[in-house]
């Protein structure tokens, strides 16, 4: 409940921004921004049964139920492309796959893990402080489509999407371990932490740099054999991808959120 109120926050700002759109004629941003507003507080904190079972340690079933929502979602927005949606259709479908996924998945986990009635008062105010981060990143992360597409259009968006696609992917892969990684280091002090940092960051900047390496050969290849038509978006792919580098940060940051170092993840 808490985290549908806070995240009336971004609804805000998707509202604000689906108003300005309107106001300027462009009805498909319009109302893809109010979609996603109404869609927001749900699609994020549904989700919230991955903490539970990341939290008792549950990878295994954490993996199953990841692997088998991004599967139904790809199939929904398949089936969408099939059928000829529009652009605005394909966005509801996106978001009411998503959304029905966690309902299940949701109510599953809570049916298989009934959480217990104890509570930590300094939960709530670390995971009040996250959601502002959250928000900030989210803007970050989804601006440079908007900015395109409203001052170049939709071919420049959709090469650029096709060009960080990969490396966003990539990205996706390790954050999995964000979770995983916060598990384990709220078993430990921080001192311990600070001893075995550099060691694991080291290993994961390892492989990191590998498959930067690897993509740099392999990306003429995979975009001649799956993405013909988006040649153009070899190079800008190549470069996006080694900020994939980036990764290695959700170590250290895994570390302040166990610690609950709210001043050093503002800063960061």
């Amino acid at each position: 409940k808490l985290q549908i109120l806070s995240s009336l926050v971004g609804t805000a700002v998707a509202f604000g921004f689906g108003g300005y759109y309107f106001f300027q004629q462009n009805q498909i941003l319009g109302i893809s921004f109010l979609v996603l507003g109404l869609a927001l507080p749900f699609v994020e904190s549904l989700a919230i049964y991955e903490a539970l079972l990341s939290g008792r340690q549950e990878f295994k079933k954490l993996s199953k139920y990841s692997v088998i929502a991004q599967i139904l979602a790809t199939v929904a927005i398949a089936a969408a492309i099939l059928l000829k949606s529009n652009v605005v259709g394909l966005i509801i479908t996106f978001f009411a796959g998503w959304i029905l996924l966690r309902i299940f998945l949701f109510r599953h986990t809570l049916h298989r893990f009934p959480p217990n009635k104890k509570t930590a008062p300094e939960t709530i105010r670390l995971g009040s402080h996250l959601t502002v981060m959250g928000l900030l990143n989210n803007i970050a992360n989804y601006l440079d489509r908007v900015v395109l597409f409203h001052y170049l259009g939709a071919a420049e968006v959709a090469v650029y999407s096709f060009a960080i696609a990969p490396g966003e992917q990539m990205k996706g892969f390790f954050k999995n371990t964000n979770l995983l990684a916060l598990s384990r280091f709220s078993e430990r002090s921080e001192r311990e932490l600070k001893k075995t940092m550099p060691r694991k960051m080291l290993l994961m900047a390892s492989a990191v740099t590998a498959a930067i390496v690897a993509y740099f050969l392999l990306a003429p290849f995979l975009f001649k054999l799956f993405l013909p038509k988006y040649l153009a978006a070899v190079f800008p792919s190549q470069i996006f991808f080694i900020s994939i580098i980036g990764v290695i940060a959700i170590l250290p940051v895994s570390a302040l959120k166990s610690l609950s170092k709210i001043r050093c993840l503002y800063f960061y």
